[in-house]
């Protein structure tokens, strides 16, 4: 008895690999293909599906190479923001021990003292167009991006405010609105409500732009969520007329409508601004 195997009559290949023909010409997904509309529509587009779904990637790889480069400015400008804060601290500071030094020059008598003293102020006057040029660098740097380029401007009105150039102060103030600024809860938007109040602070020293500067703070005691009683305060002492003491009323009313937390601290200026 024989016990070889049988011999199959089946032809049998000659390359045991996989054949490479198109995978939607295989007789299974043929047969589906005809009671399945979405294979058939695969079978039918395969190729430029696959090239759409490609473009597709290559549209989410370029997305999150965008969103990640412009996460990364956007950290680099915050950091610079803070950078100008604390150098604008710093110029205020020293503007501060300029005043002190010309107070005591004034009320110095001894010439020993007063020569000592002018040589401190003219140093300090050095310091000073230093530490201007250099903040005035910084906020250049913000010029990047929104909505820093808006911070930016307001911060060099500032700046220059603090030189007595009212004009590039008013300029700033008019051309930026603060509003506009960031998100309404974003520390943009803060930062923006509370430079917009020094600006407005410093141009209620000029009459030229006083009125430009009552009308700032009338806006921003409205619509701010920062330092709205302050610039309620600044409205009542600015107030001459009896329509600038009423309006300064009516604000410090609308802010304690908003914020009745804040009445106590505008009291007396409901008292001192009320319309007789």
């Amino acid at each position: 008895m024989s016990t070889s195997a049988p011999v199959s009559n089946e032809p049998r290949n000659s390359d045991s690999r996989p054949s490479a023909r198109n995978i939607f010409e295989d007789p299974a997904i043929s047969e589906a293909a005809k009671n399945d509309a979405f294979v058939r529509f695969v079978s039918k587009h395969w190729r430029s599906s696959g090239l759409t779904l490609l473009a597709i990637v290559a549209a989410i790889v370029a997305y999150q190479i965008f969103m990640s480069t412009a996460l990364q400015k956007r950290a680099q400008a915050t950091g610079s923001l803070t950078d100008i804060q604390e150098a604008y601290q710093a110029l205020t500071n020293q503007l501060d021990e300029k005043a002190t030094l010309e107070r005591d020059l004034t009320a110095a008598t001894d010439e020993k003292v007063k020569a000592e003293l002018s040589q401190k102020i003219e140093a300090e006057k050095k310091d000073l167009d230093t530490s201007r040029e250099k903040i005035n660098l910084m906020i250049s740097s913000l010029d990047s991006s929104q909505p820093f380029q808006r911070l930016a401007a307001l911060y060099r009105g500032l700046v220059a405010a603090k030189f007595g150039d009212f004009d590039t102060a008013r300029a700033s103030l008019s051309e930026v609105s603060w509003q506009q600024v960031g998100s309404p809860n974003s520390s943009e938007r803060a930062v923006a409500e509370v430079v917009a109040f020094g600006l407005s602070k410093s141009l209620l020293q000029t009459e030229k732009y006083r009125s430009e500067a009552q009308a700032s703070l009338e806006q921003i005691a409205r619509q701010g969520t920062l330092v709205p009683v302050e610039a309620v305060r600044l409205l009542a002492a600015s107030a001459a007329t009896p329509e600038e003491k009423k309006l300064a009323h009516d604000v410090g009313e609308d802010v304690k409508k908003r914020y009745p937390s804040v009445t106590q601290y505008l009291s007396e200026v409901g008292e001192g601004v009320a319309t007789p």
